[in-house]
């Protein structure tokens, strides 16, 4: 029985199961399709700390972000296409951008970097917006990935530092089998990859 056992196998599943293999476990992934076959595939793959508010959600995204980075430090863009483009936040109205630059202050005591752009400046970060605007913030940590590549780079760097392979492959996750289980998606049922030193591979008996 695998020490790991994740059950999804999008971005959420494929950052267990790295992360997993990592440390030095023993992973079995598991999901009713394939690698980023259900919302990851859909996704726009943004990596935002614009929009959260001040408080356990940033400082999540914050180090979502930061692991991210550091993922694409290891091979140029990590091979998902890591873009630190930045995000700019517009304000229509003056009093829209008095509470936006307000909320940036607020976020910058949990890290976040902004900048506060003036409404003549905001062609030269994006050159087709609406005229008229009172200004706004832009937030240069603000990123984006290819979600499918992410999630299938996570899932071969895995497979890259699986320390042995998975002795048996279960379904009927019971707490006397001892694994720690992450469920990742819902409804993932019927495929399961092992991480080998050179493969990845359904268990037999899968379908």
């Amino acid at each position: 029985m695998p020490d790991v056992v994740v059950i999804g196998a999008g971005a959420v599943g494929a950052a267990c199961a790295y992360y997993a293999a990592r440390a030095g476990l023993d992973t079995l992934v598991v999901d009713r399709g394939s690698v980023a076959a259900g919302t990851t595939g859909a996704g726009e793959g943004n990596v935002l700390v614009s929009d959260k508010t001040p408080g356990p959600e940033l400082a999540l995204a914050l180090l979502s972000r930061d692991l991210w980075l550091g993922l694409a430090a290891e091979g140029g863009d990590g091979g998902f296409e890591y873009e630190p483009k930045g995000g700019l936040v517009v304000a229509r109205t003056s009093r829209e951008l008095t509470v936006l630059i307000a909320l940036a202050a607020a976020q910058a005591r949990q890290g976040t970097e902004h900048v506060v752009v003036p409404p003549d400046a905001l062609g030269d970060h994006e050159p087709h917006l609406a005229d008229g605007l009172a200004g706004g913030v832009l937030y240069p940590q603000d990123a984006q990935v290819q979600p499918a590549l992410a999630a299938a780079d996570q899932f071969f760097n895995a497979r890259a530092r699986a320390s042995r392979p998975v002795l048996q492959a279960s379904l009927e996750l019971s707490a006397h089998h001892g694994a720690i289980v992450f469920f990742a998606a819902f409804h993932a049922r019927r495929r399961a990859y092992r991480f080998h030193g050179t493969s990845v591979n359904r268990p037999p008996g899968m379908p």
